[in-house]
């Protein structure tokens, strides 16, 4: 009878089972606040949201058009620092759903945030 590592083992069941890919996705999509935190403008960094992970491409949510060419902007720095906090190569892509914000989700968002109001020209 062979002995067959427990590395070899778990790694055949972790394949089996597609674990290894949901932890992975996961993974991503838990990191995307510290990344998005510190390459995205306030409050697009809380407004754009990590929707899954599939075969080498990042789904974002954003809730425009607009945040989507802005975050279009920042790709490479997003892939590069993903590939720098995991330690591989894993983001390839960068794909975007525009999902508008509720008008909940917008309030939250802009009472985090202080607004200045300048004065009248006269």
């Amino acid at each position: 009878m062979a002995f067959t590592p427990i590395n070899q083992l778990v790694g055949r069941f972790l394949k089996q089972k597609n674990l290894a890919q949901i932890a992975l996705a996961s993974q991503i999509t838990e990191n995307w606040s510290k990344i998005a935190a510190k390459l995205l403008p306030s409050p697009l960094d809380k407004e754009v949201v990590a929707i899954s992970y599939r075969q080498g491409r990042l789904l974002l949510r954003v809730p425009s058009s607009l945040a989507a060419q802005e975050v279009q902007f920042k790709q490479l720095e997003i892939i590069a620092a993903f590939k720098e906090l995991l330690a591989e190569d894993l983001i390839q892509n960068i794909r975007f759903r525009v999902i508008p914000l509720t008008d909940e989700q917008d309030k939250k968002l802009s009472s985090k945030h202080i607004s200045v109001k300048l004065p009248k020209r006269s």
